[in-house]
């Protein structure tokens, strides 16, 4: 077997590039009978989930209803959840409609 198709091999098994080459490096040392295990990479973090509604825009509903759940008492955590976003995103909306910043501009103030 050669390096080729064990990467491919290790491609169909893997999820990510770090498990694909450290399973491709143990494959490879276990058909050469070499006793010690092959180095693995360093595993990068996670990155984080997007929230539900992550990067989608903020509509009229949504912003009403953030309005009367910040006004009902609720924590911006608890909100973020109801709502499906970040707690940042949701700070971000609150400082725009305190401020009076239109929804859809990429910066304050435009």
């Amino acid at each position: 077997m050669n390096k080729s198709e064990i990467l491919k091999l290790a491609l169909d098994k893997a999820s990510s590039p770090q498990e694909v080459m450290t399973l491709a490096r143990d494959m490879a040392a276990f058909l050469n009978d070499d006793p010690a295990p092959a180095h693995a990479l360093p595993l990068l973090p996670a990155p984080a989930p997007i929230a539900a509604n992550g990067r989608r825009a903020w509509y009229a509903e949504n912003i009403a209803e953030l309005i009367d759940l910040y006004t009902g008492g609720k924590a911006p955590e608890e909100i973020a959840q109801i709502l499906g976003r970040t707690t940042k995103a949701i700070h971000i909306a609150l400082d725009r409609i305190k401020r009076g910043t239109p929804f859809g501009t990429r910066r304050a103030g435009e």
